[in-house]
């Protein structure tokens, strides 16, 4: 039993972004794609972060779909949930894909990127923690 969190990342112009009629276009079409993908999507609460944005919504298994677009022209989407060992994911590799790639061809995005589930919250460490720090000081 472990949370899963899918980054979704796209490269549009920062005009799309800050351009108050472009926005609303992209938010409208980033809805439309997600409620093709799931069937059960409700937007929960949107906000502006100077000159960015930031859409909520709920979708299926208690998923939670943060979709942020920034100023400079990244918007990311990130789909959180939590699945039992028994349950299916929540989409399957192919149709990660083909959300990335509808998301993409809505924004008429210069480049997407979708990473590989994060699981979050299970009985061993998958992944490395990595440190700023210089944990053994070398001296000279």
């Amino acid at each position: 039993m472990v949370a899963h969190t899918v980054l979704l990342d796209f490269t549009v112009p920062s005009s799309v972004i800050v351009d108050v009629e472009k926005r609303s276009n992209l938010k409208i079409a980033i809805a439309n794609v997600l409620q093709e993908h799931f069937d059960s999507l409700k937007p929960l609460t949107e906000s502006s972060i100077d000159g960015s944005f930031l859409v909520l919504y709920t979708g299926p298994k208690g998923s939670l779909i943060t979709v942020r677009g920034y100023t400079e022209g990244l918007i990311t989407v990130n789909i959180e949930y939590y699945k039992r060992d028994e349950e299916e994911a929540l989409l399957d590799f192919e149709q990660w894909r083909y959300l990335e790639a509808d998301v993409a061809m809505a924004l008429n995005s210069q480049r997407s990127k979708r990473l590989p589930p994060v699981r979050r919250g299970t009985i061993y460490d998958l992944y490395l923690t990595l440190s700023g720090r210089n944990h053994s000081p070398i001296s000279s």
